[in-house]
């Protein structure tokens, strides 16, 4: 007499290991692959904050610090190194009359 054995079929990938109950799932080997290397990009300064010394309101703050900037446009090379840009603009501030920190 002949005896029947079962032999569980598995999907294409997955590997029958003993004891019976286990079974591994085959994981491809990782692929590395080169990352160009990024030039770190500077970051922006952060904005001052304003502090009026004269009392001046929301409004007059508001309207000093889009003429300082405009004003600070036209100083050379404000347009080609933010620095100089904000050193002209916190200029503008101060005299008149504004702390920047």
């Amino acid at each position: 007499m002949y005896s029947s054995v079962i032999v569980p079929a598995y999907p294409p990938g997955y590997v029958y290991v003993d004891p019976p109950s286990v079974v591994y799932r085959e994981v491809p080997a990782p692929v590395y692959r080169e990352v160009p290397r990024q030039e770190p990009v500077a970051k922006a300064p952060p904005e001052p904050i304003i502090y009026p010394r004269n009392g001046q309101n929301a409004q007059q703050i508001e309207a000093d610090r889009q003429d300082c900037n405009r004003w600070a446009t036209t100083q050379p090379s404000a347009m080609a190194d933010s620095s100089v840009f904000n050193r002209a603009t916190d200029a503008c501030m101060d005299a008149r009359g504004y702390t920047l920190r």
